[in-house]
């Protein structure tokens, strides 16, 4: 069989995070972390269609779940002159079916991180990411199974690890202080998929956070 290429973009789910400090003790701190993801609703544009005669385009290249998500999980950091590291488990839970009644599957994300300060605004960073995902409970009625597997609800679940390296740039600001540009690279170094979605080859963050 040949290669199928497609490409597109679209909004994401929204994220909204909140953190409460556990404890703190010789430059470490323990947080809990609770979010929740909310739908754009963007899921209902699927009519791009990849499939010759399928309505909609097919569960593993949907940009968003279409359903509202719990994001609870622990982060631990800690920092020395030059280093800042750190670990983080999230937890994510769907939290009921969508429009076209189904749900993703839960997942789990570990992230294990170290930065260190080469100059006073540039860092340099490496990051191992972990995530297990779960197949879609239910499924889409306007989905075919027998038009190709990837159709298949019970064949979307799957585990990966990355490695990533990167660097994060320091931009003074009075009025917000945690104000830095961030930007990281790399590829999966373990990935195996229960079902035939697509496999990650590449991948490239970035970012612009600001911390108050």
């Amino acid at each position: 069989g040949g290669v199928i290429h497609d490409a597109y973009t679209q909004l994401g789910d929204i994220s909204l995070w909140g953190l409460y400090t556990l404890k703190r003790w010789k430059n470490q701190q323990l947080h809990a972390n609770l979010g929740i993801s909310i739908p754009t609703n963007l899921l209902q544009t699927l009519n791009n269609f990849s499939v010759p005669g399928s309505v909609h385009l097919s569960y593993p290249i949907r940009i968003g779940s279409g359903s509202y998500e719990l994001l609870p999980g622990f982060t631990y950091r800690g920092q020395s002159e030059k280093w800042t590291w750190g670990l983080q488990s999230i937890v994510t839970i769907p939290l009921g079916y969508n429009r076209y009644k189904y749900e993703v599957g839960n997942q789990i994300d570990l992230n294990a991180w170290a930065w260190r300060r080469v100059t006073e605004r540039f860092a340099a960073s490496g990051r191992l990411h972990g995530m297990g995902w779960g197949n879609i409970r239910g499924m889409d009625a306007n989905l075919d199974p027998t038009l190709v597997e990837t159709n298949t609800p019970g064949l979307q679940g799957g585990t990966r690890v990355d490695l990533l390296f990167g660097g994060q740039y320091y931009i003074p600001w009075v009025r917000v202080p945690g104000n830095w540009l961030s930007i990281e690279s790399g590829c999966p170094v373990y990935q195996t998929l229960h079902g035939p979605q697509p496999r990650a080859t590449w991948l490239l963050n970035a970012g612009w956070n600001m911390m108050w």
